[in-house]
């Protein structure tokens, strides 16, 4: 068991709970009050909108503290939650409200289930499932994640501030990306100080953007059953569900977006004031997540505020403004880390505006770019970027899918007429979709885009997204060529499955995972089975409490059983390199923290540094990077980074001996 004794075990379990139902209790109350009566959706899209900015906040509040711990956090978690309480938001009645809410997802369940596309409903329900289980029951595996994702938010777990490696390479760049992404995987190892939980971040991420597709779908006009399979359709792409469980950042950044895109089209629909403050303070979070979204939030924000002053809603700049300064108290934060690294705010993006540089390119990045055989913004090599992107269906990659481009034309089609009726709308979603395309094709993004093309449909899920959800607007009920497109769209989802549902599998995974999806599905239909007065809200809550107490050591003890199979024989997202395993499980000794020196010459990329495994299983071992330099100065790999300029072994070593 990955923490030592049963007792301690159990009692980080019960914070583990308390952790996420105090945080659900708080995002709860303050959506409820936000909102009202809302309906289901948007109501639960607040929600996860809401506990993703709390749990951003908590976490900039304490982590300049040195605080980020989990006797810290719980502690004012608590003192949240009895503040919520005497404000007048019983316990009891939130449970009520979430029983109420889960029974309503149940009967649109049983609803569904009773349609002529049930075929689909049943395959995507089961996909889930498979998806949901492997992540749980795996380590995080994608690349990204094993040399910086879950690096910097180890790093962080083990300090409890703002800490970070000095180092050339991939590291002069990964540490002054925005962690807001990160933050999320912090938390969920926060209870046990490992990864046992990490695996339930990314299937929640994946759900949840499929009820923001699903509410985005509505407030631009589609019937219940178009949003339903465009939902479908777009987290089935390979892009979206091969992301699921590698544990990167990208679903987690497409879920806020889309959210906070839907409460943009419902302020603009019904000039409603809540929604306005969720939109500006999902832009915020996007934004503070990955730096693709502040080109997004700088057209949109704006847009939002020439709609309101074009319709005299001068009232909603307090909401407005209310917003903005929500978004900035998590996004501020990474803008002051990078300005004290880096002398600029918004490094390693090289931005000017007006004369005034806001951000610069690291030599590494510009050295890395000039390699590069391919050059942007010609057709050679733009051609071979769109190639990653459009691939076949059943292709194991993180592309868009050949298939979209039916989408994509009549999403070209019919938009003029869709614009002729909802102009401000329209507007909109070309502003989101243009300000994502002029960042994909910005010179500083060029490296990215082209030399790593394989790998980057999981950038463009957002604008996939909104082109496919409009597609669906020209539907009408009882229209052949409606339902000729509705089965292409139902083919084309289950060519994407059939591509990707087995892909990376290990031996050990043929059959653990089949069977815990057989067990999952006894314990499904027996809860369904039960008398009502079995499953009374108390009892049921009564269940969630005491089954992770059951279920969370079996899965610990698996875990640790399997880790180091997993990481030298499975994949997520796409394949990774393997020799490093066998390594990282000779230092993983819980009751023997070691400190592990990290470096690489002038010719090696800091992407190989696959070093989240060699911080042991407990986040016990420390990892340094010890400069190769005879002055101990760390230097940017490029042209001008000779071996007399590094290498001196004796200095090197030295160092080692010193740490």
């Amino acid at each position: 068991m990955s923490s030592h004794g049963l007792l301690p075990f159990l009692l980080r379990t019960l914070s583990a709970e308390f952790l996420i139902f105090g945080t659900l209790y708080l995002s709860c109350s303050l959506s409820y009050r936000l909102l009202g009566r809302a309906n289901v959706v948007r109501r639960w899209c607040a929600t996860v909108l809401i506990a993703m900015w709390l749990m951003s906040a908590i976490f900039h509040l304490l982590l300049p503290l040195e605080q980020f711990r989990l006797s810290a956090v719980l502690l004012l978690l608590g003192l949240l939650v009895f503040a919520a309480r005497l404000k007048g938001y019983p316990y009891s009645l939130f449970l009520h409200r979430l029983w109420r809410d889960l029974s309503w997802f149940a009967r649109v369940w049983r609803l569904n289930s009773a349609s002529r596309y049930r075929w689909l409903i049943y395959l995507f329900a089961l996909f889930v499932l498979v998806k949901c289980i492997r992540s749980v029951l795996l380590p995080p595996l994608g690349w990204d994640t094993l040399t910086y994702h879950a690096v910097k938010a180890a790093m962080w777990i083990q300090s409890g501030g703002p800490a970070s490696m000095e180092a050339p390479g991939g590291w002069s760049v990964y540490r002054t990306y925005f962690g807001g992404g990160e933050i999320f995987t912090a938390w969920a190892m926060l209870p046990f100080h490992n990864d046992l939980l990490v695996g339930l971040v990314d299937p929640l991420q994946w759900l949840f953007l499929g009820l923001a597709l699903y509410g985005l779908g509505r407030q631009l006009g589609l019937k219940s059953k178009y949003a339903c399979i465009g939902t479908i359709y777009v987290l089935c792409l390979p892009a979206a569900h091969l992301s699921v469980g590698a544990s990167y950042v990208d679903l987690g950044n497409s879920l806020v977006l889309i959210t906070s895109l839907m409460f943009a089209v419902r302020f603009l629909r019904y000039r409603d004031k809540p929604s306005a403050l969720l939109a500006v303070i999902g832009f915020g979070v996007a934004s503070g997540i990955k730096v693709t979204a502040l080109p997004v939030a700088a057209v949109l924000l704006p847009l939002m505020g020439w709609f309101m002053a074009r319709n005299r809603q001068l009232s909603t700049g307090k909401w407005i403004l209310a917003g903005g300064l929500a978004a900035l108290a998590i996004l501020v934060p990474w803008l002051a880390y990078n300005l004290q690294w880096t002398g600029y705010p918004l490094s390693p993006m090289p931005i000017s505006l007006g004369g005034l540089t806001l951000g610069v390119s690291p030599p590494t990045l510009t050295w890395y770019q000039d390699l590069l055989s391919l050059e942007p913004y010609i057709w050679s090599s733009e051609k071979i970027s769109l190639k990653w992107l459009l691939r076949w269906p059943t292709t194991p990659s993180l592309h868009l899918s050949v298939m979209t481009l039916l989408p994509l034309v009549l999403f070209l089609v019919i938009f003029p007429s869709y614009s002729f009726k909802k102009t401000s709308i329209a507007i909109l979603s070309i502003g989101f979709m243009g300000a994502f395309a002029l960042f994909y094709y910005s010179p500083g993004f060029s490296v990215v885009r082209i030399h790593f093309g394989e790998y980057n449909g999981r950038f463009l899920i957002p604008i996939a997204s909104v082109v496919v959800l409009l597609s669906l607007s020209w539907c009408r009920h009882r229209s052949q060529t409606t339902e000729l497109y509705l089965l292409y769209l139902g083919l084309a989802t289950v060519l994407h499955i059939a591509g990707g549902i087995f892909y990376g599998w290990a031996a050990f995974e043929r059959l653990t995972v089949p069977l815990s999806l057989v067990l999952l599905l006894v314990f499904i239909f027996s809860l369904s089975g039960l008398p009502g007065r079995w499953t009374h809200p108390r009892l049921l809550t009564a269940t969630a409490v005491l089954a992770p107490l059951l279920l969370l050591p079996a899965l610990a003890f698996y875990k640790d059983f399997t880790r180091y199979r997993a990481a030298g024989q499975s994949d997520l997202m796409h394949p990774t390199v393997k020799y490093w395993a066998a390594a990282s499980e000779l230092v993983d000794e819980p009751e023997s923290p070691k400190h592990i020196a990290v470096t690489a010459g002038p010719w090696q990329k800091a992407d190989n540094w696959a070093m989240y495994f060699f911080m042991g299983r407990n986040l016990q071992n420390r990892i340094f990077y010890i400069p190769v330099s005879r002055s101990g100065e760390i230097i940017d790999f490029g042209p001008e980074g000779t071996r007399e300029k590094y290498a001196q072994f004796d200095s090197w070593a030295g160092r080692l001996l010193q740490q």
